[in-house]
């Protein structure tokens, strides 16, 4: 099981959700199917995608009436696409709710390029969008978890705004990425969400989250510094 889909159940496990949106799908043995969650959905254009809507996100959240406590961001990965798709999941986020957001921290210049012309691992420029968000939004706390090629966090709450001081591009990112992104290892994801809440955890999430490492060691997760491994 990817360490994406661990980390996915994990939150809802112990924030107790009950709804879920995958944007970006293609086969659902990828990671939906293995999503234990009350209610799904999902939504990808492509013609032989496995989801529920059948239709580009921006199509999707025209149509969509519901809000969701936990929504996956793995769809287009051209940061002015995920700009807007992080947009519009915020507007349909339950209060306590978590947007995860795939492939935020690429490890070579060539696998963030647009458009992709290399072969073997890519995630576009997705974390130029997670940086849009943290200079212009003081009303979320972002983080990105260091497993499966950078999983974002955005959930509702207060930052500072990241001042980069320099050019936005991949060199710069890469010399910047842990302050950018705000990287925290697996064994950092407690005081991370804590960090995001303004009032106490439940006693059972607390406990739950200090097991978080070992869920994701059992998984096979590395750092992203050093992960060499196919993107599905």
């Amino acid at each position: 099981m990817k360490t994406r889909t661990v980390l996915l159940n994990f939150l809802i496990q112990f924030f107790s959700y009950e709804s879920y949106l995958e944007i970006g799908v293609y086969d659902n043995d990828f990671n939906f199917k293995h999503i234990r969650c009350k209610y799904k959905e999902s939504c990808d254009p492509a013609p032989d995608a496995q989801a529920m809507f059948r239709m580009t996100s921006d199509d999707y959240f025209r149509q969509n009436k519901r809000k969701f406590d936990l929504i996956f961001i793995d769809g287009l990965h051209h940061s002015e696409q995920v700009i807007i798709d992080i947009a519009n999941s915020l507007k349909c986020l339950n209060k306590g709710g978590t947007i995860v957001i795939h492939d935020c921290l690429p490890t070579t210049e060539e696998m963030q390029l647009i458009p992709w012309t290399t072969q073997g691992d890519w995630t576009g420029d997705t974390w130029k969008a997670f940086v849009h968000y943290r200079q212009m939004n003081k009303n979320l706390s972002m983080f990105t978890v260091d497993t499966d090629w950078g999983c974002g966090i955005i959930r509702k709450g207060r930052q500072e705004l990241l001042v980069p001081g320099c050019e936005i591009n991949y060199h710069n990112f890469n010399k910047n990425r842990r302050s950018w992104m705000n990287v925290v290892q697996t064994s950092e994801l407690e005081n991370a969400l804590l960090k995001t809440e303004t009032k106490d955890f439940p006693a059972a999430v607390i406990s739950g989250l200090k097991y978080f490492g070992n869920l994701i060691a059992s998984a096979g997760s590395k750092s992203m510094l050093s992960l060499h491994k196919s993107k599905r």
